[in-house]
């Protein structure tokens, strides 16, 4: 349930960015597949749900035979995971990485209607003609 509820948000957010499920599965079939274990990229169990814990990672855990539980992280997972360290790396706290996760994953719809007349403002006063 968790791996198909999974699957659907990276579909979402693929979509976003232009790609769509068939052709990630198609050119790159095990993207979505959780494989790499914590221990691969050397991150602490601590450090990984201290970050799920600041909403910094959206891991809710998938089914799989491993009866110790253990997490288990796709391509797309990794990534992000990377992305914060780097950021960590240079000083940026994580409520500022769990800002800017929800500025690029997140809805901007509501937060541009609640501000149009500020954004129109701003083009206008900037572009000329």
């Amino acid at each position: 349930m968790n791996n198909e509820k999974n699957k659907k948000n990276y579909n979402k957010l693929l979509n976003t960015f232009g790609y769509d499920e068939a052709r990630i599965e198609k050119y790159y079939p095990k993207a979505l597949e959780p494989v790499a274990k914590l221990s691969d990229l050397n991150i602490s169990p601590r450090t990984f749900f201290n970050w799920r814990a600041l909403k910094a990672i959206d891991y809710e855990g998938v089914e799989s035979d491993d009866a110790r539980g253990w997490v288990r992280l796709n391509l797309i997972e990794v990534i992000w995971v990377r992305i914060i360290e780097t950021f960590r790396d240079f000083g940026v706290p994580i409520k500022e990485i769990v800002r800017i996760k929800q500025l690029l994953f997140g809805n901007l719809f509501p937060q541009i209607t609640a501000h149009s007349e500020e954004i129109i403002a701003e083009f206008e006063k900037n572009l000329k003609d």
